[in-house]
This record gives C-alpha cells, structure tokens and sequence, in this order.
C-alpha cells in the first residue's frame, strides 16, 4: 500500500505560515536551533545524567497507564459506540482477533479515526485536511514495514491500530527525553528537570498521549 502523501497542506515558504497543524515555520527554526543547542551542551547527558532512568520512568508510566485503561474498560461502558463501525466482520474474528480488538479498543477515540483514516488511505475528505500528515505517515510505515508480518495474523484494520498505539508510545518516551534535556538547557537544575520530566509521565491526563 503506497504511503499517502500530503497535499495542499504547505504552498509556500512563508515564515509565518501555519504548519504541522500549530507552528508557524519561524517558531519551526526557533525550535531547531534550541534543539541543536541541547545536542552541543549535554553531548554526556546519557552517562552523566539521569538519561537511562528518564526512559526507564517513562515506559513503566505507559504500563502504569495501560493497566489502568484496560481496567477502567472492564468496569465502564463505551460512551463513543463508534469503534464498531471501524470493524467490519468482527463475528469472524480469530480468539487472538477479538484480544487484541478489546486492547487498543480502549485508545481508538475521536481524532484517531481520522488519523486512521490518514494512514490507510490518504487525504479522502475535507475535514481531514485539519489534521497534520506526519503521525499518518509514520503510522503507515510502521504498519508497510516493521509490523508487517502480523497482517496476516491481525488483519488490516487491527495492524493500523497497533502501529497508531505503538508510535504514539514510542513518541511519548521520546518526549520525555526531550523534556529532560530542555530542562538541563533551560533551568541548569538536574533535580528540577527530572522532577518535572516524572511529573509530566505521571499527569492523569497523558492517557491522550499513549492513544493513537
């Protein structure tokens, strides 16, 4: 399945143009050289800081997180009925099927259809055009590449899904990171970046951000 492209989304290299749906291309550069700046001045940020533990604090809130999700799916009723409509023939699923239908159930809300929608097939409605290509994109490829041989096994739709899940995961980690480092830049207080970067892994709210 060919990856689909973005079109219409930038016309023009105009510094103040909206792009990747928030930022304007002169905030884009703005964050390109503070992240360089990050590179140069914690070039041992991973052995003489706390790097390997950041990641560490960041998975195990994902864990945290999932157990929670699956539990509170257990225990409430779907009040957004739609995943259904995105699974068609769901009475001739396989027993792995329908286990893995019930875990990304719980992170397939609202805008991830449409993200869906993005990776699989393009840019095919207008209301589409609001949300930005890059997530589609990689879901698409890790879908087309790393999750591949288990098309066979989950069928199309569920294999978008769990790759939608798994990057949003992996992004997440990866945000962690770069929120350890910019406090290192920002602040020069090590306690305080990691303070905060634990904070942000164990905020209510960052379910959002393991679902697709």
């Amino acid at each position: 399945m060919p990856i689909p492209r973005a079109r219409g989304i930038i016309t023009t290299l105009d510094t103040e143009t909206v792009v990747f749906g928030y930022f304007t291309w002169n905030q884009v550069f703005a964050l390109v050289e503070l992240y360089k700046s990050t590179m140069k001045s914690n070039e041992n940020w991973w052995s003489f800081y706390r790097g390997r533990e950041v990641i560490k604090v960041a998975a195990l809130s994902r864990l945290f997180v999932f157990g929670i999700a699956q539990f509170s799916g257990l225990l409430t009723s779907d009040y957004d009925s739609s995943f259904d409509n995105l699974i068609p023939n769901q009475a001739n699923f396989s027993f792995i099927q329908n286990i893995i239908k019930n875990i990304v159930k719980v992170y397939t809300r609202w805008d991830s259809f449409y993200y869906l929608g993005i990776a699989q097939k393009g840019y095919t409605y207008e209301q589409e055009y609001a949300f930005s290509p890059m997530l589609p994109l990689i879901i698409n490829f890790f879908a087309n590449t790393v999750l591949y041989p288990l098309h066979k096994i989950l069928g199309e739709q569920l294999l978008y899904m769990v790759s939608g899940i798994l990057v949003a995961n992996l992004f997440f980690v990866a945000s962690a990171i770069a929120l350890y480092r910019l406090g290192l830049v920002l602040f020069k207080n090590e306690k305080f970046a990691y303070l905060s970067t634990v904070v942000y892994c164990v905020s209510p709210a960052n379910i959002f951000l393991s679902a697709m």
